[in-house]
Formats: structure tokens, C-alpha cells, sequence
């Protein structure tokens, strides 16, 4: 990568335009860092990050994840908008900063151009995460230059190993772990049926090299006698990720005929096809790859775990790549239950630059990316629950305090699938978010972040019921006004729970539940009404939250990207004001619910519609008839067909769910409240046929009336 890190101070000028960023790049080469023949070479690898409409760069917020996994020589990466008492009224994207950072090649350089006016003492009060950040870099002069673009930059320094070593390793593997990687890939096909790969590592390891690698030592090696042609199949999030894929199978296969989505060789081909075509496609392959798998959504990557039988996921799992933590924590139990005797490989030595390279060092450290849970000592781990410390913590705590920050960011990345660099702007910059912990003896055992939302202006409140406008930082109560229809949402106060982490070792001891109690506390001293949250629904999730006494108000209509799951909203009321307002939301959900069961809802799991149910108070459900416990009678007993009984035992089923849940009830969930067709339950549950289903239904509701 870099030995060397450049800020480039630069008055922007308002009519820069994209030839402006072309004009600073042709200047490389005649820095002292390049010898005579390169400074004449068209520079072709390199990438301008701006948010400004006045500078158009070749990437911007929407489209820097598609370059995850390039390879450049150059980021420019501007901070280019010092309006408002020279501060940037626009977000440093440090999201974008953190990828792109790890796209440099060795001897490749990264460089924030910021304005002329830009001074690290503005931002100590008003941005506490830049001037971190900064501070840091100031603080880092070893391998950083700050310059002005009027004067002569110094010289960079000499020891910048600029290319990869020779490699005598198989399959000219640049190091031994990446070696070893592709032996791995290769086994998946030529070993048993059902030991998906898991193949993780830190950018710049060589992770899409060791998938193209294998891939063609797989056609090469192929023996025809056992099996004609191979088929290899390929997909990512986009497939610009592909791109290294591509361009390694060119050196590794060089006889291959390449087409845009397509490599054709004498022993087989490799297809990419993107991931919503391939669940839906009725293609077969010998082997089924997927890279950057941590930003594909984690249900269809179980889709495709029970639908082929060879597989590697490849990815790296920092936040910054999407959906990393999701990918860590949870695909990887699921794959646990689907295929027990799946495979992990984790590459550590890097091979795009050297080992401990200063620019990963400082991304990682001012970004928080490596940040280490606190390692417990036998006396924190002995806690007593009623004695553990609850306090909040300020901004300038962190700030003074790296050690308390990186402790607290760490307890929260490991319980949230979506924590990413971002996470710490919002922390440190945002002054309607609040950091409440517990503490056992002096060390942070858990952490909630929370901001407050509610009571807008009566021009933003027009707007918003005007479906003009969605307002930052509002998320309660503009879902319920929008989506469960209470007008006078915005007339409350309310404490959105964000984030909120039990330290892994302490799982299971009550400390969630005690964290929730304190905070409920802490609310009635806020002038709050409401304590709310929102979060990918599932069983124990929610049994969580419903046994602190939090109520659904609402669960979506689509699947979150990062869990595969329904997103539900609790709430719970902290005075008698709310109480009664949220009686009347809970059972608007509950109202609804039940219809929605055989449209939105109608793949929500049979186990957590029973949880739902099962909270749901007896007033609101429907009241059985004498006809209904008819139907069931009947049905029971073979007198009436199922579908003459349906709406009773439909509403009988409602009743039932009050009861512990049962198992075996699933399929009867499925096949009465959520309309799945005889096809779908047999083929999900193995019944024989249509008499099957049914005599398995007349069991249950006969053992059960």
C-alpha cells in the first residue's frame, strides 16, 4: 500500500470541475517518490472520492462500494465544502474513506485535499470524530505529509516496496496462507457433498485471487473420464466486486475465451450470475462461489446453502463491507445447523501491501476497526447484578479516554450487525444521542446508545403528513404516524434505543434485563414519554424485549438487508400520558396482524407468529362461537372437510397460541393463517401428498381441542 500518507491543503475554487481532479493527478509522477521512465507512464489506477456537485469525482457515497475489491494506485479523497464557520457542512464520509483506503496497492498513495480554511482547533467542540481523526494524523508524521498546493510538497520516503515478490509457492501463490486457501477451494469439490467453505480475511489477502486460482486449476487438473465439462458458477453483491476475480483467471487460464459474464475453457465454463437471478434460477454446478457474501442479505445465502451442495463463501467481515457482523454471528450458526460439518479458513498475512503496512495500521486504529472487547478479570466476571455501576458517559469522556472508547465501541460491535466506522461519527458527533453503561468493578460490561426523537416544528410536521419529507433522527414516531396511522405521534418524546450490547462473556446473567431497567429509569428523569426500538425480528430477540414489557407497534413488510428479517418496533411507556396511547397502538397491531398473515407476513416463521400471538391479550382476540367449536368438533372427528372448517379453526388456532408453543403446530400455521399451498407444505415438511397434510392436520387439532 503506502508508506507514506498525504494531506493536501487546498483552497477549492467553486467552478472545479472533474478536469480539476485530472489536473492534480497528471502532477504525480513528477514527484521525487517516481524515477524518470515512470513519471512518463499514463497513471490508469486511481479513484477521486467527492460529495460535491462542484467536483465531480469518479465515486461518491452511492458508488464507493462498488469498487471494493479494485486495485488502485491513487485515492483523492476530498473534504471540500467549509461554508459554515469553516466547518464541513458535509459528513466526512469516513464509511467510504475506510474502503477506499484499502484499495491502494503497494507504493500506492491516499490523499485528503481539504480547504485552505480548514483549522483542527474549530472542530474540538462542534466535531469531536474529525478532530480525532485529524489530531491522530497530525499525530502519525512519520508516514503523513501535510502540504499546501502552492508550495513544494517534500520528498516521500524511499522505503515504499512498490511490488509483490517473486513467489515459487503451488500454484504461484504469492504467500503459503493463500496457498493453502485454494487447496481448500479445490477439496470442496473433490471432497464430500455438504462442507461449504468459509473464507474470511482483513482486505488486500488475496481472497478473490485464491477463488480464480482454484478455479482454474480445477479445469486444468479436470479428468474428463469421470466428468465431461465443468460448471462453475460465481456471484457477488455486484459484479464490479469481480473485478480481481477476472483479472487473475486471465493469468491463470490464459487459453480460456472471456466474455463479459462468461469464461469458456475445453474442460468447462465459469458463469457469473447475480444473486437474485441465481435463487431463482433452476441452473446446476459443480461449484457455487460467492464473494463479498458478508453484503448479501443472510437469508438468501441460506437459500443457496440448502440449495447446492458445494460451495465457498468468501468475505471480508469488517462493517465497512456491508453486512460484515451479520455474516460472522449469524449466517455462520445458521450454516452450523444446515451443514455441520462446514469449513473455516481465515488468511491473516495481507499480499496487496507488506505486513503491519502504516495506512491499514492507522485506518484501523482512528476507524476502530480492530477494536478489542476489554479482557475480564475474575472479579468482574464474579459480579453481583444489584451492585453493577450505571452511569452515562459523555462525549469529552471519550475523547480524554481512548481506552473507554474503544472498550464501549467494542462491546457494541459485537452484539450489532450493522456497526460500522459511521457508528463512531454518530457517538461522538451527534448531541442528541446518549451513552448509558454498566460497569463491573471499573470495566464496561454493557452499553446503550440512545437518542431522542419527537416534537418537531408544525412546518416539519406539515411536511412529513404531507409525505414530503422524512426528517433525520425521527424514526419512532414517524413510523407511527406513517405507517400505523397515530396522528398525534409527534406530540410525544421518546428515547429510540439504538444500540445496546451485553459484553459476550456475561450472556445469559440478567445484565440486558438490568440495563433496560435503569434506563427506564433514567427516561421518567428526561421528561420522556416513550422507550422504543427497532430491531431484525426473531424469537429470541423478541422474547428479549417483550419480557422487559415492551409492546409491538409494528413489524415491516420487507426482509432488513443485514439480518434477512422482518424489522419489529417495541415500545414501551414511561408515563400514565403514553400508557394509554400505546393500549391503543398495540391493539391496532394485533387487529391488523392476523389479516396480513396471508399477504406480507405470509413467510414470517410459525415459531415467531406464535411468540407474537402468545403475547397478544385474550380481549383481543376474537370471541368462539358455538359454530366455531362446531367446526372443530368436526373436523376432528372426519365429519366436515378442512376447507368447510377453515374460518373456525382459524380463529380457534389464534386461541391456541396463547397456550407454550408446540412445534408441531407449524405446519397447520402455515397451511390455516398464512394460505401456503399444498406443494409448498409437502415439499417443506416431506408429506407424502395431500392426504398426508391432511390426516396430520386432523391429528393435531384432534390432540389439541
Amino acid at each position: 500500500m503506502i508508506d507514506d500518507f498525504l494531506i493536501w491543503l487546498d483552497k477549492l475554487r467553486a467552478k472545479a470541475t472533474e478536469q480539476r481532479a485530472l489536473n492534480l493527478l497528471s502532477s504525480i509522477p513528477s514527484w521525487p517518490l517516481f524515477n524518470e521512465k515512470q513519471s512518463q507512464q499514463v497513471i490508469s489506477h486511481w479513484q477521486v472520492y467527492s460529495d460535491n456537485d462542484a467536483l465531480i469525482g469518479t465515486v461518491n457515497r452511492q458508488t464507493y462500494q462498488f469498487k471494493l475489491g479494485s486495485e488502485n494506485q491513487y485515492v483523492l479523497f476530498f473534504i471540500n465544502n467549509f461554508t459554515i464557520d469553516n466547518l464541513p457542512t458535509n459528513k466526512f464520509n469516513i464509511d467510504a474513506f475506510a474502503a477506499l483506503s484499502g484499495t491502494l496497492v503497494a507504493g500506492g498513495i491516499c490523499f485528503i485535499v481539504t480547504s485552505a480554511q480548514f483549522k483542527i482547533s474549530n472542530l474540538e467542540c462542534h466535531r469531536p470524530f474529525l478532530h480525532r481523526f485529524f489530531k491522530k494524523i497530525i499525530d502519525n508524521n512519520e508516514h503523513i505529509i501535510i502540504g499546501q498546493h502552492d508550495k513544494d510538497l517534500p520528498k516521500l520516503s524511499n522505503n515504499i516496496k512498490a511490488s509483490l515478490p517473486f513467489s515459487d509457492l503451488l500454484y504461484a501463490c504469492i504467500t503459503a496462507e493463500q496457498s493453502e486457501a485454494v487447496e481448500k477451494i479445490i477439496k470442496v469439490v473433490k471432497g464430500h457433498r455438504n462442507r461449504p467453505l468459509v473464507l474470511t480475511a482483513d482486505r488486500g489477502r488475496g481472497k478473490s485471487s485464491a477463488l480464480a486460482i482454484a478455479c482454474a486449476e480445477l479445469l486444468l487438473q479436470l479428468n474428463t473420464k469421470i466428468l465431461q465439462k465443468l460448471n462453475i458458477v460465481i456471484t457477488a453483491p455486484h459484479r464490479q466486486c469481480l473485478d480481481i476475480f477476472f483479472k487473475q483467471l486471465k493469468s491463470s487460464l490464459p487459453t480460456a475465451t472471456f466474455h463479459e459474464n462468461q469464461v469458456i475453457h475445453e474442460h468447462g465454463e465459469i458463469h457469473f450470475v447475480a444473486i437474485d437471478q441465481l435463487i431463482k434460477s433452476e441452473k446446476t454446478a459443480n461449484l457455487v462461489l460467492v464473494d463479498e457474501a458478508a453484503a448479501i442479505p443472510v437469508y438468501l445465502l441460506e437459500l443457496l446453502v440448502r440449495r447446492y451442495h458445494r460451495m465457498v463463501f468468501s468475505s471480508t467481515v469488517h462493517g465497512y463491507e456491508g453486512a460484515g457482523r451479520s455474516f460472522t454471528l449469524k449466517f455462520q450458526k445458521k450454516l452450523a445447523e444446515i451443514c455441520p460439518q462446514w469449513q473455516a479458513f481465515h488468511i491473516n498475512q495481507p499480499i496487496r501491501w507488506s505486513l503491519d503496512d502504516p495506512l491499514e495500521s492507522f485506518i484501523f486504529d482512528s476507524c476502530l476497526l480492530d477494536a478489542q472487547l476489554p479482557v475480564l478479570t475474575e472479579e468482574t466476571k464474579s459480579f453481583e447484578l444489584a451492585k453493577l455501576d450505571f452511569c452515562e458517559i459523555s462525549t469529552e469522556q471519550l475523547m480524554l479516554d481512548e481506552t473507554l472508547l474503544v472498550q464501549v465501541f467494542a462491546v457494541l460491535v459485537t452484539a450489532h450487525y450493522q456497526t460500522s466506522p459511521t457508528d463512531i461519527q454518530l457517538l461522538l458527533d451527534n448531541k442528541n444521542v446518549t451513552l448509558l453503561t454498566l460497569k463491573a468493578n471499573h470495566q464496561v460490561v454493557a452499553v446503550a446508545l440512545l437518542i431522542k426523537e419527537g416534537r418537531v416544528s408544525a412546518d416539519e410536521l406539515s411536511l412529513i403528513k404531507g409525505n414530503k419529507r422524512r426528517i433525520r433522527d425521527q424514526f419512532i414516531p414517524q413510523s407511527l404516524l406513517t405507517h400505523c396511522g397515530v396522528e398525534e405521534s409527534f406530540s410525544y418524546q421518546y428515547f429510540r434505543i439504538m444500540r445496546i450490547a451485553v459484553h459476550p462473556e456475561l450472556h445469559g446473567k440478567g445484565i440486558g434485563n438490568k440495563l433496560l431497567t435503569e434506563l427506564t429509569h433514567y427516561a421518567k428523569t428526561a421528561d420522556v414519554d416513550f422507550i422504543g426500538s427497532s430491531f431484525g425480528c426473531n424469537s429470541q430477540l423478541l422474547n428479549f424485549w417483550q419480557g422487559a414489557g415492551y409492546k409491538l407497534a409494528r413489524i415491516g413488510f420487507s426482509r432488513d438487508k443485514a439480518s434477512g428479517e422482518y424489522s419489529a418496533l417495541v415500545l414501551k411507556s414511561v408515563n400514565d400520558n403514553s400508557a394509554k396511547l400505546l393500549n391503543v397502538i398495540e391493539q391496532q397491531f394485533y387487529r391488523c396482524f392476523d389479516y396480513l398473515l396471508s399477504d406480507e407476513y405470509r413467510y414470517l416463521s410459525a415459531k415467531l407468529i406464535w411468540q407474537i400471538m402468545h403475547h397478544c391479550p385474550i380481549s383481543y382476540l376474537p370471541k368462539l362461537t358455538v359454530q366455531d367449536l362446531q367446526s372443530i368438533d368436526d373436523f376432528a372427528t372426519k365429519r366436515r372437510q378442512y376447507s368447510c372448517c377453515v374460518y373456525g379453526i382459524h380463529r380457534w388456532l389464534l386461541h391456541q397460541m396463547t397456550k407454550p408453543y408446540d412445534p408441531l403446530s407449524a405446519a397447520l400455521i402455515n397451511k390455516t393463517l398464512q394460505k401456503h399451498s399444498t406443494e409448498e407444505l409437502c415439499l417443506q415438511y416431506q408429506f407424502t401428498g395431500k392426504k398426508a397434510l391432511n390426516h396430520y392436520m386432523v391429528e393435531w387439532v384432534s390432540a389439541n381441542r
